[in-house]
């Protein structure tokens, strides 16, 4: 028998477009003969929307003009796993089913341990890293420093809080060389990221 596999797309992050991208690859990937895929796009809002699988998104697959079609009926997520440790999504067409949540949101709300978590409390199975893990990963700067003290090498990195001053840092950043890439340190790696290929 198939298994059933929830994919979660779009989400509340900057990288909502992203998720919708990643979701389409992954539904192209999925072997249909071992697995039956259940779509449901996240708006930007937090809205659940049960979505058909050729018609999920509109627009074309790109990050500046793919939209989540949020014409469909919204569901919401049963909060706890049933007998047999399936998850269920309830909606206007009544209770769905499902065996495991396939979560391609990216950025807050989806890579740093908040989804992991609930459904970690629910009971429902998921793909990918725990809620631990998910949120020291989301966080570069944290991830580096405990990567430097169990001795695994890492890029080297220069970190700026909010209303430091750059001045400060001449020196740690000229050490690193050029191109320098510069991004958020807790948001997923595809938004604010910057390439500098030359000092002020």
């Amino acid at each position: 028998m198939k298994k059933k596999v929830l994919i979660l797309c779009g989400g509340r992050s900057d990288e909502h477009e992203i998720s919708l991208i990643s979701a389409k690859c992954a539904l192209d990937a999925l072997d249909k003969d071992r697995f039956d895929p259940l779509i449901v796009g996240i708006s930007r809002k937090g809205a659940w929307h049960l979505e058909e699988l050729d018609s999920f998104y509109v627009g074309p697959l790109r990050a500046d003009q793919i939209k989540l079609n949020e014409s469909t009926p919204k569901v919401s997520l049963v909060p706890y796993a049933n007998e047999k440790q399936q998850g269920r999504l309830m909606g206007p067409q009544g209770e769905i089913l499902f065996d495991v949540v396939f979560p391609l949101l990216h950025g807050p709300f989806g890579e740093d341990g908040t989804l992991q978590g609930m459904l970690d409390m629910m009971g429902v199975p998921y793909v990918g890293s725990t809620c631990g893990p998910s949120w020291i990963c989301m966080d570069k700067v944290l991830t580096k420093r405990l990567c430097d003290e169990a001795g695994l090498r890492n890029a080297p990195f220069v970190w700026l809080k909010r209303g430091d001053n750059i001045k400060d840092f001449e020196g740690d950043i000229k050490k690193l060389g050029l191109p320098l890439f510069v991004k958020p340190a807790r948001c997923g790696s595809s938004v604010g990221v910057s390439k500098v290929t030359q000092h002020a």
